[in-house]
């Protein structure tokens, strides 16, 4: 019993040990998506000037942002995977999505290797954009 819970433990040490050593020697595969979310987020906030919100009105939302009418009416499929690196302005969100990724992503991608953590990362995110817009095309 005392030999089970001390190996519990042991496990616990080090599980967090591993998301403390990610948060500072991220994986490629993690430091590569956190570049990619960041300059998006950058390009669309100071290239098309999308402060505060993404603007519906703005060709850069309609392209790139989820929105299951144009998914259904136009089969703009690119959607699923354009989607999943659009962030809102406020650099609160950026900062909040791009430590999860670091702290969890580093600990998955060591675990699994980066071409399964990837392959879970888009499915899960197309998964997730397929969801949204199948519920808001019921509602």
């Amino acid at each position: 019993m005392l030999e089970s819970f001390v190996n519990s433990i042991r496990i616990i040490k080090d599980t967090y040990k591993e998301i403390f050593i990610g948060l500072f020697n991220p994986p490629f595969c993690v430091l590569a998506l956190f570049v990619i979310n960041v300059l998006i987020w950058f390009i669309s906030i100071h290239i098309f000037d999308q402060y505060y919100y993404l603007k519906e009105s703005s060709e850069f939302f309609k392209v790139f942002a989820l929105q299951e009418s144009m998914i259904w009416e136009r089969l703009w499929l690119w959607q699923f995977i354009s989607y999943q690196f659009l962030h809102g302005s406020a650099v609160g969100h950026v900062i909040m999505n791009m430590t999860y990724l670091i702290l969890f992503g580093s600990f998955l991608e060591r675990i699994w290797g980066y071409k399964f953590f990837l392959s879970y990362y888009l499915f899960c995110g197309i998964g997730g954009g397929f969801i949204f817009c199948c519920l808001r095309w019921f509602y």
